[in-house]
């Protein structure tokens, strides 16, 4: 019997083609605090931009500016000064009062400026979208942006990180975080300069006009209780 090895060729190849194949794909878990506890960003029922420490590192996130560069519905323009920053939210934007979207760390309220808080040194920013004011209080009426910082560690760790860009804009950061006493009190302890040149000039003088300088600094206390019920954190922090 004579087998045609054109045909068996043939064959073959139209079996390899046809076998399906199946590709793993596995999507990060991205837990956020929005509705002040933490959930999966998944399961979330609301409009949330989450931004975590690796992707603001990566990213060279270091204010509102740049976390609106990647947030649809989100602007942020800064003004001359720090005294009239108003964060926008899906276009809802107004020029007396207070603002329609505000800022919180760690759930807390901030009412002045917010481009002084170092975000390299944040554990996330989460940007929330549409109404918030059953959580977050007043002038949330069209979102909140919540800073969340790092909480003290029961193992030794810390980062030091320095960046140079034009204008004469450097950035530099680092933090430390261990315990005291192990598995018991831990500290966390954060510095961060920022220096920013300015890109206008006084035709009179020929001095730079519009540099800001920024000098942060940041120091918590986390103390775990021992109960029966487990460990319960009390957290002490300061800015």
């Amino acid at each position: 019997m004579k087998v045609n090895a054109k045909k068996l060729l043939a064959t073959s190849i139209i079996a390899t083609l046809a076998t399906p194949v199946v590709a793993e794909i596995s999507i990060e878990e991205v837990v956020v605090s929005a509705r002040k506890r933490s959930e999966n960003l998944q399961e979330v029922p609301l409009s949330v931009t989450a931004f975590n420490a690796s992707t603001l590192q990566d990213y060279r996130m270091f204010s509102p500016e740049d976390i609106a560069g990647f947030t649809p519905g989100f602007s942020f323009v800064n003004s001359f000064g720090r005294d009239s920053d108003r964060p926008v939210v899906r276009g809802m934007s107004n020029i007396l009062g207070s603002p329609n979207a505000s800022f919180f760390i760690d759930g807390v309220y901030v009412p002045g400026t917010i481009s002084s808080t170092e975000l390299q040194m944040l554990e996330r920013v989460e940007v929330i979208k549409g109404p918030q004011a059953a959580l977050y209080g007043r002038a949330t009426f069209s979102g909140a942006i919540n800073y969340v910082t790092r909480r003290p560690t029961n193992e030794l760790e810390g980062q030091v990180t320095v960046t140079v860009a034009e204008h004469d804009t450097t950035n530099t950061n680092a933090y430390v975080s261990g315990p005291i006493v192990e598995d018991a009190l831990y500290f966390y302890l954060g510095a961060g300069f920022s220096e920013y040149g300015g890109e206008y000039k006084n035709t009179i003088s020929g001095d730079e006009v519009g540099g800001e300088e920024t000098t942060t600094f940041t120091g918590k206390l986390a103390l775990h209780l021992k109960s029966k019920r487990g460990k319960s954190p009390l957290l002490v922090a300061g800015d």
